[in-house]
Parts: C-alpha cells; sequence; structure tokens
C-alpha cells in the first residue's frame, strides 16, 4: 500500500475519534445566542469589542477546526473508500472535478482540505453565527441542521444525479450513505466543538481569548467580514440592544418560522437528490 494511503487512513482514523470523543464528550452543551446572558454589561468599549469577539470565536474556530479534520480529511477517506469499492473499471477514470479516480495523493489531499474543508466549515460556521439565536437545541444539534444547510446548496448540481462522479463510483447506495452520514457526522462534531468553546470564552481561564483566533480566517472573505464588522460595532455601539431584539417574542417566532421552513426545503432537497441519485 502506498504511504500517500497510510498517511490519509491515519488521518482519518484520528478524525473519527475526534468527532466521536467531541460528540460524546459535549453533546449536551447548550449553544448560546449571538449575545450571551449577562452580555451588555461591560463599560469600555475595549471590553465591548473583547466580548463581542468571544462571542464570534467559539463558532468561527469550530468551524475551521472541524472543517479542517472532519469534512476536509475524512472527506478525503470517504473518497478513497469509494475508489476501492468501485471496482477496477472505474480507475482511472476523471471525476466531475478532473480528479483521477484511485489517485489519492497527499497533495491533492492538502488541497481538498484547504478549499473543500475548510470552505464547508466557513460556510456552516457562518450558517451556526446566523442561526443560533433560534436553535434552542443542544450544541450537537444545532451543529447537524448548520451542516446540511451546505449539503443543501450543492444537491442541485454535486449532489445530484447529474453529478458524472455517481455513475462512476460503486455502489451508489454506499456513496450516499457516506456523504449524507458524514455531514451529519461533521454538523454534531461542530456543534459540540463550538459549545465547549463558548464555555471557555464565557469563563475566567487564561485561555478564554484563545477562540477568538478562529476569527482571523472568516475576515479574510469580504461579505463575512462586512458581516463581522456589523455585529462587532452594532455590539460596541449599544450594549446589550441585540439581546433584547431577540429575545422578543415577535422576532423569535418569526426566526423559528423561517429556520424550520429553510430546514424544510434543505431536507426535501436532500431526499430528492438522493433518490434520483439512487434511481438512476
Amino acid at each position: 500500500m502506498r504511504v500517500d494511503n497510510l498517511i490519509i487512513i491515519g488521518l482519518a482514523l484520528i478524525s473519527v475519534a475526534f468527532s466521536v470523543v467531541a460528540i460524546l464528550r459535549w453533546v449536551r452543551l447548550p449553544l448560546q445566542g449571538a449575545e450571551p446572558p449577562g452580555g451588555g454589561g461591560e463599560n469600555r468599549w475595549t471590553d465591548r469589542l473583547a466580548a463581542s469577539l468571544r462571542a464570534l470565536g467559539p463558532v468561527c474556530s469550530a468551524g475551521i477546526v472541524c472543517g479542517v479534520l472532519v469534512a476536509g480529511l475524512l472527506g478525503r477517506f470517504v473518497m478513497r473508500v469509494l475508489a476501492a469499492t468501485s471496482g477496477d473499471g472505474a480507475q482511472g477514470l476523471l471525476t466531475d472535478a478532473d480528479e483521477v479516480v484511485g489517485d489519492i495523493t497527499f497533495s491533492g489531499t492538502i488541497a481538498f482540505v484547504i478549499f473543500v474543508g475548510v470552505g464547508a466549515g466557513a460556510v456552516a460556521g457562518v450558517v451556526l453565527l446566523l442561526a443560533r439565536p433560534w436553535l434552542h437545541v443542544n450544541g450537537a444539534t444545532a451543529g447537524v441542521i448548520a451542516g446540511l444547510v451546505p449539503l443543501g446548496l450543492v444537491s442541485n448540481k454535486d449532489f445530484s444525479s447529474e453529478n458524472l462522479d455517481f455513475s462512476i463510483l460503486s455502489p451508489t447506495w454506499l456513496a450516499v450513505g457516506l456523504m449524507v452520514g458524514g455531514t451529519a457526522l461533521f454538523g454534531a462534531s461542530l456543534g459540540s466543538v463550538a459549545a465547549r468553546l463558548q464555555q471557555t470564552a464565557g469563563g475566567d481561564s487564561r485561555f478564554r481569548n484563545m477562540p477568538i483566533l478562529g476569527v482571523v480566517p472568516f475576515a479574510v472573505v469580504p461579505p463575512v467580514l462586512l458581516g463581522l464588522l456589523v455585529y462587532v460595532i452594532g455590539r460596541i455601539a449599544f450594549p446589550g440592544r441585540l439581546s433584547a431584539v431577540l429575545q422578543q417574542r415577535h422576532v423569535q417566532i418569526f426566526g423559528r418560522v423561517a429556520l424550520v421552513g429553510m430546514l424544510g426545503v434543505n431536507l426535501f432537497l436532500l431526499t430528492r437528490s438522493s433518490a434520483d441519485i439512487l434511481a438512476a
């Protein structure tokens, strides 16, 4: 067996172990809203700035970490498994992304982790940041909901019967199961880690500011940076106002209805795409 394959298998085992431990240890931890209880009591603007970054940091950090370890490394391992189960006839064929089936290299894995893994973590992290005021569930469940959104967004093209990959890779039920199951594992890990990091950021530990580092990769994307600036400036200029607005009954009702509707649409798209792929 090639050294590249052994490295990928080893990293995948680490990813699975990380996900399982994170979910088992922190599955019941609640995910706090956009402004944690008691927020808005800071007097100096520098304290408000630090508090706003500590509110953003845990979810951003969890998105990057789980994007690399689960969506990236584990996703690459799934590709290796499907290449092995597809038989000799599929080896050497080009996928929809112009990748060669069976040719899993270390350099290709690094590129996959950066562009696909970090990308998925960023998208799911942004969804979790936007939706968490209305996600009155534990972190793991909230993460699964957020993780389904990226998969639902690509269901019209990448995760559909029109994708050439599903006519090459076999069995198709395994490909669909691994993609959906991997997405659920990624989401549960994301939410669990985010909830745990929120505890760290909200405590008195000397590491309370460490999750803030996760905001940096998000800030390099202009649209996301704009949203982060609006949130941070809003919390500095109007301390406590955001929490008061989000807790209003009509805002909560509207947010939950919109969230349920979006989740329903995503589940419908995923179900339809899965059925089309299996029937093709």
